[in-house]
C-alpha cells in the first residue's frame, strides 16, 4: 500500500486530531508496521462509542499498524469502576470485554490484547515515578479529567497516579502511535512533552471524535481546552447506562 493511502486511512473520520501530521507521515515512511496502542477502562458494557474506536483501529490495521488493545484493569480499579472490585474487573476484561472487540472483527490474530496488570513490573513503576518527577502536581490534577471526572471530584489520592500510569503505558509498549478519543488528549500531550526528558520515543497522538451520550452536551467547568472538556463530560459512557 502506498504512503498516501496509509495517511488517508489514519486521518479519515472519525479521526479529528493528529499530533502531529508531519510525525505521522514520518512514522509510515520509516516503518511498515508501526506499533499502535489504545487503552480501555473496563467499566461497563461495550456500546456504539466502542464501535467508533474499533472502526479507527480497523483503519490503522489496514494501513499496516500492529495494534495493541490495553485492557486497563488497574486504571479501572483506581477509578472505582465495577464497584472497585479488581477481581471482577479482571474477569470482565479477559472475558466479556475482550470478546466484545473480537465480535466486532478484531480477532487475536490481528490485534494483541494485553491485561495491563500482567505487563507491569519494576521497570513500569519506575517510569510512573519518573513521569511524576517531571510533572507538577497542578498539571497532574488537570489531567485527572481523562478519567471522566472533574478536578474537584478526584478525592482519592490514587487518582493522581492515573495520568502518570497512562503515560508510562505508552512508554512501556514503545508505541509509535497512541490512540484514543479526544477525552484522552491531556494524557497524550503529557507523554509527548516529557518523552525527551525521559529519553523515550515520542509517540504520535491520534484522537478520534467521541459519540455524544443521550444526556446531551455538558461542561466540566473551567479547563484549558473547552471543546475537549465538553467532549469528556458529554460522551457515551460504559459506566453510565443512562447515557
Amino acid at each position: 500500500m502506498d504512503l498516501e493511502k496509509k495517511i488517508e486511512l489514519a486521518t479519515r473520520k472519525p479521526t479529528c486530531e493528529i499530533l502531529t501530521s508531519e510525525e505521522l507521515r514520518n512514522v509510515f515512511e520509516t516503518n511498515n508496521h508501526p506499533k499502535h496502542y489504545i487503552g480501555f477502562e473496563v467499566s461497563g458494557m461495550a456500546h456504539l462509542g466502542t464501535l467508533v474506536s474499533t472502526l479507527k483501529i480497523k483503519d490503522l490495521l489496514e494501513a499496516g499498524a500492529k495494534p495493541t488493545i490495553l485492557l486497563a484493569d488497574y486504571h479501572a480499579w483506581i477509578n472505582n469502576k465495577l464497584g472497585g472490585d479488581l477481581k471482577k474487573i479482571q474477569e470482565v476484561a479477559k472475558g466479556y470485554f475482550k470478546h466484545a472487540f473480537i465480535s466486532m472483527g478484531l480477532s487475536e490474530d490481528k490485534v494483541k490484547f494485553e491485561l495491563a496488570s500482567e505487563l507491569y513490573g519494576q521497570e513500569y513503576w519506575k517510569m510512573v515515578m519518573e513521569t511524576s518527577r517531571h510533572t507538577t502536581l497542578k498539571r497532574m490534577l488537570r489531567c485527572v479529567t481523562i478519567m471522566g471526572r472533574k478536578e474537584s471530584e478526584a478525592t482519592d489520592s490514587a487518582a493522581v497516579l492515573y495520568p502518570a500510569m497512562q503515560t508510562a503505558d505508552a512508554f512501556l509498549l514503545d508505541v509509535d502511535i497512541m490512540h484514543g478519543g479526544l477525552d484522552q488528549r491531556k494524557a497524550h500531550v503529557l507523554a509527548r512533552e516529557i518523552s525527551e526528558k525521559m529519553k523515550r520515543k515520542k509517540p504520535v497522538a491520534l484522537h478520534h471524535a467521541l459519540l455524544m451520550g443521550l444526556q446531551g452536551p455538558q461542561k466540566m467547568g473551567f479547563e484549558e481546552r473547552e471543546d475537549a472538556d465538553i467532549a469528556i463530560s458529554s460522551k457515551m459512557s460504559k459506566s453510565k447506562p443512562e447515557t
